[in-house]
């Protein structure tokens, strides 16, 4: 992933690369690293000669267009100036290697367990907050759908990292598909309105006080999706935090319903009908996707030492048996 923005993976050259990058958008020099994150894109924090700490991230340009970022930007800052803790934006997104970069403020927190349902409450208040501050939002097009357009056959965008091939997996993945496309049936033809969601809404993604959400990350995680999916995809991974390496990180069905119902609280209202089954939708979407990357990683034997049976293949039969 990070060969395909900077044409190499040494952290040195990519390091020189992008702190060249911050200062020349800033003109301020960058004098120290906080940390240096590669994954689907680069991040890092970085500290500047005039006393600031900003975090700049690097998103591939054949993944994400710079419209989409631009509007994305306009959301963060608004929210921002609210009070949502959201970091403000600084600069960008601006052209780096292969790459669009973009600058914004630092904000701390804490690392917290999504298990806890304290921290599930305040995660699914925040959430909901999020929504509402967004609103003003919902009609721009630009942010982009959750639903895009398929690229492989006519069910999978296409995947988040560079590892998993849809295309060269598919024997065996055909009752994930089956789940898939019927969730993604639903999902195309609601009349639920869309709102302005985050849809990596987890607890690796934010920053705590106590129980309380005083940090959210990952901003290009932004589309326009119906609540209740967003609920229901939120639920599907709200405790998961990749660095703690567990067996199985996904929750169980009694804490998926658990944040559920902790957002339907923090709304006022249980959602209808139509909107649970959006919700339902939603979740086995969500838990159909990941189940299509693991078993991409089965096959090409990615993690060898993994027990298959657990993740997303055991919360999506999970789903299917309700």
């Amino acid at each position: 992933m990070v060969e395909a923005i900077f044409g190499t993976n040494d952290p040195l050259t990519v390091g020189k690369a992008l702190t060249e990058g911050v200062a020349a958008s800033l003109g301020v020099p960058v004098v120290a690293a906080r940390f240096y994150e590669p994954g689907v894109g680069v991040v890092a924090g970085l500290e500047l000669a005039d006393g600031r700490v900003v975090v700049a991230k690097v998103h591939r340009t054949t993944f994400v267009s710079r419209e989409r970022l631009v509007a994305i930007a306009r959301v963060q800052a608004d929210l921002a100036a609210l009070g949502v803790p959201a970091p403000a934006p600084i600069a960008g997104p601006l052209l780096l290697g292969h790459g669009w970069l973009s600058i914004e403020e630092l904000l701390d927190g804490d690392s917290a367990l999504g298990y806890d349902p304290a921290v599930r409450g305040g995660m699914a208040t925040a959430l909901h907050g999020f929504v509402r501050a967004a609103h003003p939002h919902a009609g721009n097009g630009r942010i982009g759908p959750w639903l895009s357009g398929p690229v492989i056959g006519d069910l999978w965008p296409e995947p988040h990292d560079l590892r998993f091939d849809l295309r060269g997996t598919s024997a065996g993945a055909e009752w994930i598909d089956g789940a898939a496309r019927a969730a993604r049936a639903t999902l195309s033809t609601t009349a639920v309105p869309d709102v302005v969601g985050h849809l990596d809404w987890r607890v690796q993604n934010l920053g705590f006080i106590g129980h309380r959400v005083s940090a959210i990350y990952d901003w290009d995680s932004l589309a326009l999706v119906p609540e209740a999916a967003l609920v229901g995809g939120a639920s599907v991974i709200h405790p998961i935090d990749w660095r703690l390496e567990l067996p199985d990180p996904l929750p169980t069905l009694e804490q998926l319903d658990g944040f559920v119902a902790d957002y339907e609280a923090a709304r006022g209202a249980s959602f209808g009908d139509e909107e649970h089954e959006v919700l339902a939708a939603g979740q086995r979407w969500v838990a159909s996707y990941g189940a299509r990357c693991q078993h991409s990683d089965d096959v090409l034997g990615v993690f060898p030492d993994v027990d298959h049976s657990r993740g997303w293949p055991r919360l999506l039969r999970e789903l299917l048996d309700r």
